[in-house]
């Protein structure tokens, strides 16, 4: 809904196909001075749960394949929020989840300078003003236009890239009448004032 159109998406660095992108990746490898004999190291921080370890896993996986060797440090969740909030990693792998479907819940958690949840540190004066003017528009397509361009600047700036996004199914009995199921964010139906039990 508020996302870039999927043909954008498409042309964006690092989207296409895997094998063109990977032999790019090692040639820009290579001409850093990294290679079979020098591979570029670091290591990648998760919180010790499945869904956070099988994709940082993924990622190890997919650094590996163009000659980039990551340590998979796993840490136990009441030691990963202080080591986010103080930016104690070299990479990390995150996941987060957004409680409404508006472009304020992401941008202003994860992007704005300060932010105590922008576990990246990222910060740019232009994005936050541009957050600031897509929050206070009024009208749909020029707020969505803004919404774009923040979106276009933060995949040019790096800025905390998304790997993946995670599908959440409810399952209810059928005599649990209406629970409207939202696609955008499984949040935005906690309050339940209009679910009913026909039994």
């Amino acid at each position: 809904m508020w996302g870039l159109p999927a043909a954008e998406v498409s042309r964006l660095p690092g989207i296409g196909d895997p094998n063109k992108q990977k032999a790019e990746a090692r040639k820009l490898l290579a001409e850093a001075g990294f290679g079979p004999k020098n591979p570029l190291k670091f290591t990648l921080s998760t919180r010790v749960l499945s869904i956070y370890v099988d994709t940082a896993s993924w990622m190890v996986d997919q650094l590996q394949q163009v000659g980039i060797e990551a340590t998979l440090e796993q840490i136990e969740t009441g030691v990963w929020h202080p080591k986010m909030t103080r930016l104690e990693y070299q990479v990390a792998l995150n996941l987060t989840g957004v409680g409404i479907d508006d472009p304020d819940a992401q941008l202003f958690e994860n992007y704005r300078c300060g932010s105590q949840r922008n576990f990246s540190g990222y910060c740019s004066e232009e994005i936050d003003r541009l957050m600031i003017e897509q929050s206070q528009t009024l009208d749909r397509t020029k707020r969505l236009a803004l919404v774009n361009d923040i979106d276009r600047k933060l995949q040019a700036d790096g800025a905390r890239p998304i790997l993946g996004w995670g599908k959440q199914h409810w399952v209810v009995w059928p005599h649990v009448k209406g629970w409207a199921v939202h696609e955008n964010s499984i949040y935005n139906v906690s309050r339940r004032q209009d679910v009913w039990l026909d039994k």
